[in-house]
């Protein structure tokens, strides 16, 4: 294998890659799997479960395969003195990495150890409008749980009616839930529920990010769910798991609304923050006609109280606690200047809507102050 590179596109394919590449486990995993073909440079790593190819321009002299410790590779391209590299790989087995003044020589592993998918070409890919598809990702995945539990399941959840595609993410304290219609973000082949592992979702918006223009193409084979660019393919071992039957628990009817400026409360919560521990999570909540007052803290470690102006004008007033992070993610993904604070008689609990993107819904459980 011989070929030459410019140092930028080594180093931007080489970070594109660096979150599946394992510190643990067999040595193989540690490494990125390099293939020159015709005109570019293909690069591979997994963990087993996720895997990410990415595909980079090169003039290739020689094809050829091997492979190189992943992290070792990247420090060396960022520091590299030229803006041209030149990879070798020779017959002692070593990946060599020069230019006319530098020169660098990495060991290899057997290319055959490395778990390549060799069912990519066998999808059946479908367009996507990438740019509702990461609005749709990123107004969810911050309610992922970070590792799976007996209460929370670290991915999120894709279902399908006639009409929309519903994005769900939850743990035993707080949902989020985002719909969109089938036809606006193109996720039609999906046939039955499916669960994309927490790491996936983030490799996914990466790739919409990647993507020239915001198309993405995406497909499922055999429980692996895939997304690809011109640039780069990314692919993933859908988990087993079902999600609870949130529809049948959470009210449709929520008579009580609050209308509250995004900004404010952000700096608000800010503010709070100070009073708070981790133990002490929670800010304290009481909505009534026109104000909405937020306290927080103990004598120990200092109280703060501040009043928000608000377009409230009911009678029934509102009083909880709630954990300061999950307001501010709910928060924090709205479209516009106001969100909607509603609650409802019938369930424990506040949510909160986006008045400029109906889809959004945000739910979370009351802590005991």
């Amino acid at each position: 294998m011989k070929l030459q590179i410019t140092k930028e596109a080594l180093v931007k394919a080489l970070s594109s890659i660096q979150s599946v590449v394992e510190k643990k486990g067999p040595p193989i995993l540690s490494h990125v799997l390099l293939e020159a073909e015709d005109g570019r440079l293909r690069l591979f790593a997994t963990d087993f479960d996720l895997t990410i190819q990415v595909l980079v321009d090169a003039l290739v002299m020689e094809k050829g395969k091997t492979t190189a410790p992943a992290r070792s590779f990247l420090e060396i391209a960022r520091e590299f003195p030229g803006k041209e590299i030149e990879l070798v790989f020779d017959h002692l087995g070593r990946l060599n990495i020069s230019t006319e003044r530098a020169h660098f020589q990495l060991p290899s592993l057997d290319v055959s150890d490395f778990p390549v998918d060799q069912l990519e070409e066998e999808v059946d890919y479908s367009p996507c409008n990438g740019e509702i598809l990461k609005k749709s990702l990123t107004k969810t995945f911050y309610a992922i749980p970070v590792t799976a539990s007996s209460i929370g399941i670290s991915g999120l959840c894709l279902s399908k009616d006639s009409e929309d595609i519903k994005f769900i993410s939850c743990d035993a304290f707080r949902l989020a839930k985002y719909q969109v219609p089938i036809e606006k973000v193109g996720l039609g082949f999906i046939s039955e529920e499916i669960v994309i592992p927490r790491k996936g979702v983030q490799e996914v918006i990466r790739v919409i990010d990647d993507a020239e223009g915001n198309e993405v193409f995406l497909g499922i084979h055999e429980n692996v769910f895939y997304a690809k660019s011109d640039r780069m393919i990314v692919s993933m071992r859908l988990l087993d798991a079902t999600f609870p039957a949130f529809d049948a628990v959470i009210p449709k009817e929520r008579p009580y609304v609050a209308e509250i400026p995004v900004a404010t409360f952000q700096q608000v919560l800010k503010r709070m923050s100070v009073f708070t521990n981790q133990v002490l999570r929670h800010v304290n909540l009481f909505l009534h006609e026109g104000v909405l007052e937020i306290s927080a803290g103990n004598p120990e470690i200092g109280i703060g109280r501040e009043e928000i102006p608000i377009n409230y004008g009911g009678k029934a007033s509102f009083s909880a606690s709630f954990n300061i992070k999950y307001l501010g993610d709910a928060v924090n993904v709205v479209s516009g200047d106001i969100f909607r604070f509603e609650w409802s008689p019938d369930m424990e609990g506040g949510f909160v809507t986006d008045p400029e993107d109906p889809g959004y819904m945000a739910f979370f459980m009351p802590m005991v102050a």
